[in-house]
């Protein structure tokens, strides 16, 4: 008898959700344009971006805390 493997099989690349997110990406995920995200960040109310070389990433955890924080303050 063949053992039969345990193990989930790898995701595949479409499925797997990143950890570092491209401005465009972030602006799909909080429904606001990269205009709006500027001015919050420069008034510190948005989460900075991570600085790799030349691009700016943000991670998807900081950006996720945002909007349930936004989520938060408008159910208060």
């Amino acid at each position: 008898m063949h053992a039969r493997r345990t193990t989930d099989p790898e995701p595949s690349p479409a499925t797997v959700q990143p950890r570092l997110l491209t401005m465009t990406q972030v602006e799909v995920r909080t429904g606001f344009k990269r205009s709006y995200l500027q001015k919050r960040r420069a008034e510190g109310s948005f989460p900075a971006p991570i600085k790799i070389a030349r691009s700016s990433r943000w991670r998807a955890e900081d950006v996720d805390a945002w909007i349930d924080a936004r989520i938060a303050e408008g159910a208060a």
